[in-house]
């Protein structure tokens, strides 16, 4: 927060929760250690306008109804209604390492609206809902993926061979039911 104008009371709470009492304590620690995310979040309740720091990154919105929402490291700003951050762990050696987004991933649970930073501007999204489809991405353009979403890093290819010559390699996959967050462009430099 760089200000806030109206009635608005501040509060610290572990992992984006108010209580939790030593469990809470040490889930939030887990969690903070493995996402770099901070143990404790600051909650805003009231009502008034609340100005961020100044970025260079853009600021994504959207919102999720009774699901779960896997973030990109590093992308979480804030949320609102009553969605809690905890942590994923991404199964498998290789959707930990070759995501590009190591082991464990800061996950939003439950029902509101999201705020996450990214380098690329919100038009530039796009919002697909997979129905029972499978979707590949080579790079990480994925911001965020719907809790319904199975991640794994695959080979582009049956075959290494195949693999080898289309130039792909590994691809990230994502397969089932959800909404994925995928920037098809990303900048070129700062």
């Amino acid at each position: 927060m760089q200000w806030l104008r109206g009635d608005i009371e501040m509060q610290a709470a572990l992992g984006g929760n108010a209580g939790g009492g030593l469990g809470g304590l040490l889930r939030s620690a887990v969690s903070a250690a493995a996402t770099g995310e901070g143990m404790f979040k600051t909650v805003y309740r009231g009502s008034g306008t609340i100005y961020t720091e100044p970025s260079r990154m853009y600021y994504l919105l959207g919102e999720i109804e009774e699901d779960h929402l896997i973030v990109d490291d590093g992308a979480f700003v804030a949320c609102a209604g009553s969605l809690t951050v905890g942590a994923h762990l991404n199964q498998g050696i290789a959707a930990a390492l070759g995501s590009g987004e190591g082991r464990v991933q800061p996950k939003l649970s439950g029902s509101g609206i999201f705020c996450l930073q990214t380098p690329v501007h919100p038009d530039e999204y796009q919002i697909l809902e997979l129905r029972g489809e499978t979707l590949k991405v080579d790079g990480n353009l994925v911001v965020a993926y719907t809790g319904g979403l199975q991640f794994s890093v695959e080979r582009s290819s049956r075959s290494l061979l195949g693999a080898s010559q289309t130039g792909e390699g590994y691809v990230q996959t994502y397969r089932g039911s959800g909404v994925v967050w995928l920037a098809p462009t990303l900048p070129l430099g700062r």
